[in-house]
Protein backbone atom coordinates (compact mmCIF):
# COMPACT_ATOMS: atom_id res chain seq x y z
CA UNK A 1 0.00 0.00 0.00
CA UNK A 2 1.17 3.48 -0.52
CA UNK A 3 0.15 6.60 1.35
CA UNK A 4 1.92 9.51 0.01
CA UNK A 5 1.32 11.72 3.33
CA UNK A 6 2.73 8.95 5.23
CA UNK A 7 5.50 7.63 3.20
CA UNK A 8 6.66 11.11 1.30
CA UNK A 9 9.00 13.81 3.10
CA UNK A 10 9.54 17.15 2.32
CA UNK A 11 13.25 18.65 2.21
CA UNK A 12 12.94 20.55 5.53
CA UNK A 13 12.33 17.71 7.48
CA UNK A 14 15.87 16.42 7.04
CA UNK A 15 18.60 17.67 8.52
CA UNK A 16 22.51 17.16 8.09
CA UNK A 17 24.22 16.20 11.91
CA UNK A 18 27.55 16.70 12.35
CA UNK A 19 30.13 15.12 14.97
CA UNK A 20 29.36 13.05 17.91
CA UNK A 21 27.22 15.36 19.58
CA UNK A 22 25.17 15.63 16.47
CA UNK A 23 24.60 19.04 15.97
CA UNK A 24 22.85 19.96 13.40
CA UNK A 25 24.23 22.07 10.53
CA UNK A 26 23.01 25.64 11.73
CA UNK A 27 20.41 27.61 9.13
CA UNK A 28 20.98 24.86 6.68
CA UNK A 29 18.81 25.58 3.45
CA UNK A 30 18.96 22.15 2.05
CA UNK A 31 21.56 18.96 2.55
CA UNK A 32 22.48 16.63 -0.25
CA UNK A 33 24.09 12.84 -0.61
CA UNK A 34 26.02 11.28 -3.61
CA UNK A 35 26.67 7.81 -4.13
CA UNK A 36 28.69 6.08 -6.82
CA UNK A 37 30.57 2.62 -7.94
CA UNK A 38 34.09 2.36 -9.26
CA UNK A 39 33.88 -0.26 -12.21
CA UNK A 40 36.84 -2.10 -13.43
CA UNK A 41 36.59 -2.74 -17.10
CA UNK A 42 36.84 -6.75 -17.70
CA UNK A 43 36.00 -6.58 -21.54
CA UNK A 44 37.55 -9.14 -23.34
CA UNK A 45 37.70 -11.43 -26.32
CA UNK A 46 34.59 -12.99 -25.71
CA UNK A 47 32.84 -9.54 -24.45
CA UNK A 48 31.95 -9.10 -28.52
CA UNK A 49 30.83 -5.66 -29.41
CA UNK A 50 29.69 -4.83 -25.61
CA UNK A 51 32.53 -3.89 -22.81
CA UNK A 52 31.34 -5.40 -19.57
CA UNK A 53 31.98 -4.64 -16.10
CA UNK A 54 32.68 -5.82 -12.47
CA UNK A 55 32.07 -3.46 -9.85
CA UNK A 56 34.61 -1.77 -7.70
CA UNK A 57 34.69 0.54 -4.83
CA UNK A 58 31.73 2.33 -3.58
CA UNK A 59 32.41 6.21 -2.60
CA UNK A 60 30.27 9.04 -1.18
CA UNK A 61 30.00 12.50 -0.60
CA UNK A 62 27.80 14.94 1.48
CA UNK A 63 26.87 18.56 1.00
CA UNK A 64 24.89 21.00 2.48
CA UNK A 65 23.75 24.92 1.89
CA UNK A 66 23.42 26.89 4.88
CA UNK A 67 23.36 30.63 5.68
CA UNK A 68 25.81 32.45 7.89
CA UNK A 69 25.33 32.05 11.83
CA UNK A 70 27.82 34.13 14.08
CA UNK A 71 26.24 32.17 17.50
CA UNK A 72 29.17 29.97 19.19
CA UNK A 73 27.84 26.20 20.02
CA UNK A 74 26.00 26.23 16.85
CA UNK A 75 27.20 23.96 13.97
CA UNK A 76 28.23 26.67 12.19
CA UNK A 77 30.97 27.94 9.58
CA UNK A 78 33.46 29.29 11.80
CA UNK A 79 32.72 25.54 13.60
CA UNK A 80 33.03 23.22 10.24
CA UNK A 81 36.18 25.86 9.46
CA UNK A 82 37.82 24.38 12.38
CA UNK A 83 37.21 20.92 12.20
CA UNK A 84 38.23 21.27 8.69
CA UNK A 85 41.79 22.92 9.17
CA UNK A 86 42.05 20.14 12.05
CA UNK A 87 41.64 17.34 9.24
CA UNK A 88 39.62 15.53 11.63
CA UNK A 89 37.11 12.83 10.76
CA UNK A 90 33.57 13.50 11.83
CA UNK A 91 30.48 11.46 12.24
CA UNK A 92 27.52 12.53 10.06
CA UNK A 93 23.68 11.79 9.76
CA UNK A 94 21.53 12.71 7.78
CA UNK A 95 18.34 12.18 9.64
CA UNK A 96 14.51 13.72 10.05
CA UNK A 97 14.40 16.36 12.51
CA UNK A 98 13.09 16.22 15.81
CA UNK A 99 12.59 19.12 18.24
CA UNK A 100 14.00 18.65 22.04
CA UNK A 101 14.03 20.98 24.35
CA UNK A 102 14.71 23.80 22.19
CA UNK A 103 16.87 22.25 19.84
CA UNK A 104 17.25 19.74 17.01
CA UNK A 105 17.95 15.90 17.14
CA UNK A 106 18.16 13.38 14.81
CA UNK A 107 15.12 10.71 14.13
CA UNK A 108 14.64 8.00 11.66
CA UNK A 109 18.03 7.83 9.92
CA UNK A 110 18.33 7.86 6.12
CA UNK A 111 22.63 7.48 5.87
CA UNK A 112 25.36 7.97 8.55
CA UNK A 113 28.76 7.07 8.73
CA UNK A 114 32.14 9.35 8.87
CA UNK A 115 33.40 11.72 6.93
CA UNK A 116 36.25 14.55 6.41
CA UNK A 117 35.87 18.18 4.68
CA UNK A 118 37.29 18.31 1.51
CA UNK A 119 35.64 21.88 0.30
CA UNK A 120 34.03 24.77 2.78
CA UNK A 121 33.16 28.32 1.18
CA UNK A 122 31.77 31.85 2.29
CA UNK A 123 29.82 34.12 0.27
CA UNK A 124 28.86 37.71 1.53
CA UNK A 125 26.87 39.42 -1.27
CA UNK A 126 25.33 43.00 -0.78
CA UNK A 127 22.35 42.96 0.26
CA UNK A 128 21.76 39.69 0.95
CA UNK A 129 22.34 36.98 4.06
CA UNK A 130 25.73 35.39 3.89
CA UNK A 131 25.92 31.94 3.17
CA UNK A 132 28.51 28.86 3.31
CA UNK A 133 28.32 25.65 1.26
CA UNK A 134 30.15 22.48 2.47
CA UNK A 135 31.43 19.52 0.94
CA UNK A 136 32.70 16.31 2.94
CA UNK A 137 34.08 13.11 1.43
CA UNK A 138 33.04 10.00 2.98
CA UNK A 139 35.53 7.55 4.44
CA UNK A 140 34.58 3.63 5.00
CA UNK A 141 31.02 2.44 4.93
CA UNK A 142 27.61 4.51 4.95
CA UNK A 143 24.73 3.24 6.27
CA UNK A 144 21.46 4.08 7.26
CA UNK A 145 17.85 4.04 6.20
CA UNK A 146 14.86 2.27 7.47
CA UNK A 147 15.72 -1.45 8.67
CA UNK A 148 14.30 -4.14 6.54
CA UNK A 149 14.59 -7.78 5.93
CA UNK A 150 14.72 -9.41 2.39
CA UNK A 151 14.52 -13.35 1.87
CA UNK A 152 14.70 -15.24 -1.15
CA UNK A 153 11.62 -16.62 -1.48
CA UNK A 154 8.04 -15.06 -1.01
CA UNK A 155 6.15 -18.41 -0.31
CA UNK A 156 7.96 -22.12 0.18
CA UNK A 157 6.29 -25.21 -1.22
CA UNK A 158 8.12 -28.44 0.00
CA UNK A 159 7.61 -32.45 -0.26
CA UNK A 160 8.20 -34.76 2.30
CA UNK A 161 7.44 -38.25 3.82
CA UNK A 162 6.54 -39.49 7.05
CA UNK A 163 10.28 -41.84 6.64
CA UNK A 164 12.15 -38.92 4.21
CA UNK A 165 11.92 -35.41 5.40
CA UNK A 166 12.24 -32.68 2.78
CA UNK A 167 14.26 -29.25 3.40
CA UNK A 168 14.60 -26.42 1.36
CA UNK A 169 17.10 -23.15 1.56
CA UNK A 170 15.90 -20.14 2.61
CA UNK A 171 18.20 -17.21 1.96
CA UNK A 172 17.67 -14.01 4.22
CA UNK A 173 19.53 -10.72 4.13
CA UNK A 174 18.81 -7.79 6.38
CA UNK A 175 20.12 -3.96 6.01
CA UNK A 176 20.26 -0.81 8.07
CA UNK A 177 19.25 -2.97 10.93
CA UNK A 178 19.72 -2.01 14.70
CA UNK A 179 19.38 -5.36 16.22
CA UNK A 180 19.52 -9.42 15.00
CA UNK A 181 16.63 -10.85 13.14
CA UNK A 182 14.59 -13.13 14.45
CA UNK A 183 12.98 -16.42 12.80
CA UNK A 184 10.21 -18.32 13.69
CA UNK A 185 7.65 -20.28 12.51
CA UNK A 186 4.01 -20.32 13.46
CA UNK A 187 0.82 -21.86 12.68
CA UNK A 188 -0.80 -25.27 13.84
CA UNK A 189 1.37 -27.54 11.62
CA UNK A 190 4.52 -25.43 13.01
CA UNK A 191 5.74 -28.53 14.81
CA UNK A 192 6.32 -30.14 11.27
CA UNK A 193 8.77 -27.39 10.02
CA UNK A 194 12.20 -26.89 11.81
CA UNK A 195 14.15 -24.10 10.98
CA UNK A 196 18.45 -25.02 11.47
CA UNK A 197 18.30 -21.30 12.83
CA UNK A 198 16.58 -19.16 15.08
CA UNK A 199 18.76 -15.72 15.03
CA UNK A 200 20.67 -13.77 12.24
CA UNK A 201 23.47 -11.67 13.58
CA UNK A 202 23.79 -8.33 12.27
CA UNK A 203 27.00 -6.12 11.97
CA UNK A 204 27.10 -2.94 11.19
CA UNK A 205 23.52 -3.23 10.24
CA UNK A 206 23.74 -6.32 7.73
CA UNK A 207 22.84 -9.42 8.58
CA UNK A 208 23.33 -12.70 5.71
CA UNK A 209 22.55 -16.08 6.28
CA UNK A 210 21.20 -18.98 5.16
CA UNK A 211 18.27 -20.96 6.59
CA UNK A 212 17.68 -24.76 5.96
CA UNK A 213 13.91 -25.24 6.60
CA UNK A 214 13.26 -29.54 7.67
CA UNK A 215 9.90 -30.60 7.11
CA UNK A 216 9.04 -33.66 8.69
CA UNK A 217 5.68 -34.62 8.57
CA UNK A 218 4.01 -37.37 10.85
CA UNK A 219 1.39 -38.47 8.20
CA UNK A 220 0.08 -38.05 4.47
CA UNK A 221 -1.84 -34.76 3.25
CA UNK A 222 -1.17 -31.06 3.24
CA UNK A 223 0.68 -29.13 5.91
CA UNK A 224 0.90 -25.52 6.43
CA UNK A 225 2.61 -23.04 8.42
CA UNK A 226 4.18 -19.27 8.22
CA UNK A 227 7.79 -18.39 8.58
CA UNK A 228 7.72 -14.98 10.50
CA UNK A 229 11.27 -12.90 10.44
CA UNK A 230 11.45 -10.00 12.89
CA UNK A 231 14.13 -7.10 13.80
CA UNK A 232 13.40 -3.86 15.55
CA UNK A 233 12.38 -1.10 13.77
CA UNK A 234 11.80 -3.47 10.11
CA UNK A 235 8.63 -4.44 8.53
CA UNK A 236 8.01 -8.17 9.91
CA UNK A 237 8.41 -10.57 7.07
CA UNK A 238 5.82 -13.18 6.73
CA UNK A 239 6.61 -16.23 4.60
CA UNK A 240 3.59 -18.87 4.00
CA UNK A 241 4.95 -22.41 3.48
CA UNK A 242 3.36 -25.78 2.32
CA UNK A 243 3.91 -29.26 2.84
CA UNK A 244 3.07 -32.04 0.66
CA UNK A 245 3.54 -35.40 2.29
CA UNK A 246 3.22 -38.08 0.01
CA UNK A 247 3.15 -41.96 1.08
Amino acid sequence: MYNQKVDLRKGNELMLFLTSNGKPVAYATSCGYDQSADTIDTSNKMSGNWKDFIPGQNSYTISSESMLSMTSGQMSFAAMKAIADAQETVDFVIAERLEENGDYVAGNVVAKGKAMFTALSLKADNGAVCTASTTLQGKGESVGGVPFIVPSMPVISMEGTTTTPGTVVLSVNGYALTANIAAVVLGSDASLFALSQSSIVQSGGRASAQITITYSPDAVGTDAAVIKLTSTGADDVLIPITGVAAS
